[in-house]
């Protein structure tokens, strides 16, 4: 089941804005430094429910937020249908 807010969740730390994340993004090193900035912005306000990952490509972070161990559930969901395939793959192992 979905929750709908009506007004925006309040934190305990500002949480940059999309704009902001995209900025930072940009200027990551390694994949290592992107998923931390993006586990800095989703789990304040998404810890223990379900991301998804829309436009997954290989899934990389879906799996990396499926490992992490602090979601519900993380859904992986991209137009590719031979993106999907490789996710799949790489998660038969």
């Amino acid at each position: 089941p979905f929750t709908y807010l009506r007004s925006p969740p309040t934190f305990a730390r500002r949480v940059p804005s999309v704009p902001e994340l995209l900025r930072d993004l940009l200027f990551c090193a390694s994949v290592d430094q992107e998923f931390d900035l993006a586990m800095g912005y989703l789990l304040p306000a998404t810890a223990g429910k379900v991301v998804v990952d829309i436009s997954c490509g290989s899934g990389l972070f879906a799996r990396r937020f499926a490992a992490s161990g602090r979601f519900a559930g993380v859904v992986a969901a991209d137009f590719s249908e031979s993106m999907l395939t490789q996710v799949r793959c790489v998660l038969a192992g």
